[in-house]
């Protein structure tokens, strides 16, 4: 939050912000319930705030899932932090009550179609925390170019786009 201002709100000719957060707030936290939820009550105020500056400023605002930072080994693998990126994401994706123009379900490019909590392997950097090279390419692969023209898109049903692996088949949803 400290940064954002200068980052985002003082960079000349900036038409769009990509919200996508999350994952260092919620992994060093303690796991208990009470500071979970403080947690995502948190981020989902930030994520406002942010948004609301940024449209204030003249731009289009674009709201990006948590991606799955779960597997063994992981120190932020817990259930409480998993239920954590669940609820915000689903915020997210709801259009965060208005506060994106779009939003893009990075965690269904990247999640491991038997378990979403995980990366999928193929995408996997190694510590079940960052993607490696394919799993950014999967990213940008999905990224829904039609975004940028989105416009005065209607704010309290943004286009929702969704990617996720089946079998041998990519499905996308709008």
């Amino acid at each position: 939050m400290q940064r954002y201002e200068r980052d985002l709100l003082g960079v000349a000719g900036a038409k769009y912000a990509l919200l996508f957060e999350g994952v260092n707030d919620i992994g060093p936290a303690s796991p208990d319930a009470g500071t979970q939820q403080q947690v995502g009550s948190s981020l989902v105020a930030a994520f406002a705030t942010v948004a609301s500056d940024a449209k204030a400023a003249g731009l289009q605002v674009f709201g990006a899932t948590i991606t799955p930072f779960g597997g063994e080994g992981q120190a932020y693998s817990d259930p409480a932090r998993e239920q954590t990126r669940q609820t915000v994401n689903e915020w997210i994706l709801g259009g965060g009550e208005g506060s994106f123009d779009a939003t893009i379900d990075f965690a269904a490019i990247l999640a491991d179609p038997a378990d979403p909590s995980i990366l999928a392997g193929q995408y996997d950097g190694g510590d079940h925390l960052h993607p490696n090279v394919a799993g950014y390419q999967a990213i940008a692969d999905g990224f829904p170019l039609d975004i940028f023209g989105a416009g005065n898109a209607t704010v309290a049903t943004p286009p929702k786009y969704r990617r996720g692996y089946r079998g041998d088949q990519w499905l996308f949803a709008y």
